[in-house]
């Protein structure tokens, strides 16, 4: 095999089996066929994302070829919630809508309408 695939393990669960940093991209998957980055967890969140930065996002999901930027499947597709006073859970935009539900729709709370033009 000429490029043979790079194999690490830890056994402690506080040591990570790879580290990467850099000042640029510190890891970076591609595939023709395959997921780019794939990850997976028996006990825990396959994937955590943290951003130290106000004005970036920890998860940043781009499809050019007019498919989904985010899919969820699950028992609860897709959660948001904001640990700020003055937050919002989950916001969307769109030229033509900001939310689409097909089903039911309950809500806990108050729900407020304000009409823009």
């Amino acid at each position: 095999m000429a490029n043979p695939p790079l194999n690490a393990n830890s056994t402690d669960p506080v040591v990570p089996a790879i580290v990467g940093e850099a000042v640029g991209t510190a890891l970076r998957g591609h595939s023709t066929n395959g997921p780019g980055v794939s990850a997976e967890s028996d006990h825990f969140d396959a994937c955590i994302a943290n951003c130290h930065s106000a004005t970036n996002s920890a998860v940043a999901a781009v499809n050019d070829a007019g498919g989904f930027g985010v899919f969820g499947l699950g028992k609860r597709g897709v959660v948001g919630e904001s640990v700020d006073a003055d937050g919002i859970g989950i916001f969307g935009k769109g030229p033509r809508l900001a939310g689409f539900f097909e089903g039911d729709v309950e809500v806990t709370g108050a729900l407020s309408f304000a009409f823009l033009n």
